[in-house]
């Protein structure tokens, strides 16, 4: 009698976690678009130097309390995210010889800072580089952060529902 309530627990957390995978997939748009709006907004950038004093001064801002007061959990952000820049861009005269995860982090980076300094962080996107299950493809996924967040959470409902199921009665434990 185990062994069937395992294998039907485990049947359920499948099914549980594919289908948090794809709550909020509908959400986003194909990979291909989602790489070329990473693509579209680093080809915004003409002079890479010009774009690097912008990105200090919204960062210096945010930091002086000019867009009102932040945490120091965002201040750290924020520097990460203009390290990130800074990486990428830095002694470079053009863009265009960015690979696409560069370009990836490069907007990720932007859309922080962006984020932190306009007090919208949670609709800023995220993009990530995912290996597609049983290949070798990758695929750039972007979401908001509110959507990332609301799939992690039903991802993690799924999985404590799975693993902690109801009590059924009869079984070894009692049910309260």
């Amino acid at each position: 009698m185990k062994a069937v309530s395992w294998k039907v627990a485990w049947i359920g957390m499948a099914l549980a976690i594919g289908m948090a995978s794809q709550a909020g997939a509908s959400a986003s748009t194909s990979p291909v678009d989602q790489q070329q709006a990473a693509d579209a907004q680093v080809a915004k950038i003409g002079d890479p130097a010009r774009y690097l004093a912008n990105q200090r001064e919204k960062v210096a801002a945010a930091k002086s309390g000019k867009n009102g007061k932040i945490s120091s959990h965002d201040i750290r952000r924020l520097e990460a995210a203009e390290r990130e820049i800074e990486r990428l861009v830095s002694g470079r005269n053009n863009l265009n010889d960015l690979n696409s995860a560069e370009r990836v982090t490069v907007y990720n980076a932007q859309e922080t800072i962006a984020g932190i300094t306009s007090g919208e962080d949670r609709t800023r996107m995220v993009c990530k580089r995912r290996q597609l299950a049983g290949t070798r493809l990758h695929t750039t996924e972007c979401l908001t952060k509110e959507q990332s967040d609301a799939r992690a959470a039903a991802a993690k409902e799924a999985t404590r529902s799975t693993q902690n199921p109801s009590c059924v009665p009869g079984e070894t434990s009692s049910c309260n």
